[in-house]
């Protein structure tokens, strides 16, 4: 069995049989033909059944029509659908559950912060966002207060430098 494959042009990779010497020369092969024009020898797989997926491969040219993404859609599709669709309505993003809802359903919770309202899809959403946006208003009350106790305390101590070497 190791001595299988070796001397033809059959590979079999998946039983672990490749021969190095016949695949330089099929490559070789189809390389000069290329150069030179001309058609590469037919290669078929060893293993392909009549029929199956990959027996199939290369036997047709590929639309390439058909594989590519319209720039405009076809004339018979245009006009599908949008007569009797109504008018379109607004529809926008929750600013707390980030789902879509119509404008027409949106309950507006003032924003503590100063910045304009911001518009959610149901109470629910709009009591969970304010009480989230109090409590980061109240973090950042607790942030400012620090730090004014931290210049306090920065502005004794350069005091306290000026007075030790006033009296130095």
């Amino acid at each position: 069995m190791p001595g299988e494959g070796q001397g033809t042009s059959v590979s079999n990779l998946l039983e672990g049989h490749f021969s190095e010497e016949d695949s330089a020369a099929s490559f070789q092969e189809a390389l000069m033909a290329w150069r030179q024009g001309n058609k590469a020898p037919e290669v078929t797989a060893p293993d392909s059944k009549a029929g199956s997926f990959w027996a199939s491969l290369g036997d047709h040219d590929v639309n390439l029509e058909r594989a590519s993404t319209p720039a405009k859609l076809p004339v018979e599709s245009q006009g599908a659908g949008t007569a009797d669709a109504g008018p379109v309505e607004e529809r926008l993003c929750c600013y707390q559950c980030f789902k879509q809802f119509y404008a027409q359903y949106a309950v507006e919770r003032a924003d503590p912060s100063g910045a304009s309202p911001k518009r959610l899809c149901s109470e629910v959403c709009g009591d969970a966002w304010a009480s989230s946006m109090q409590a980061k208003m109240e973090a950042l009350k607790e942030r400012q207060q620090q730090l004014q106790q931290m210049q306090e305390m920065q502005r004794s101590l350069d005091e306290a430098l000026v007075d030790r070497a006033d009296h130095v």
